[in-house]
């Protein structure tokens, strides 16, 4: 078992355990249900290669949480679900309204529940670089 210095490292592990189980539920369900349907359809009307973006995203989804879990390549992957997720709030959800319950509510809170936890995990797993300040040694970069 890990050892953690401080009861923040054991709440951000919590959050990306928990981010990536709502994630990866989200790909498996997708891809045991044939890909992102209804919003791979929407986006089919704009363009043709619709069908192989919405199961590249489903595949991000459900392969990625599995690496975002286990504590792997967490800031590219949380970079890639930020992209996903504002994007389908832009092209699906925004027009949809902002509740996800009720009846065929389908709207963003949920979306964006998730863009802002992926930020939030990009954000804190951020790679610092050392750069050299007038004979001192200064980490410069997002995580602090």
């Amino acid at each position: 078992m890990q050892k953690f210095e401080n009861r923040s490292q054991y709440a951000v592990l919590v959050l990306r355990l928990l981010l990536a189980a709502l994630i990866g539920a989200r790909g498996w369900a997708h891809w045991f249900d044939g890909g992102t349907l209804p919003f791979g359809e929407t986006l089919a009307h704009d363009f043709a290669g619709a069908a192989m973006l919405t199961m590249a995203v489903t595949a991000l989804e459900a392969i990625g949480a599995l690496f975002l879990a286990a504590g792997r390549l967490v800031f590219p992957i949380a970079l890639a679900y930020v992209l996903i997720f504002a994007s389908s709030i832009a092209f699906y959800h925004a027009g949809k309204g902002w509740y996800t319950s009720g009846a065929d509510q389908d709207g963003a809170e949920y979306a964006v529940l998730l863009m802002l936890m992926s930020a939030c995990m990009a954000y804190l797993h951020a790679p610092l670089r050392k750069v050299k300040l007038l004979d001192a040694k200064v980490e410069v970069g997002l995580a602090g």
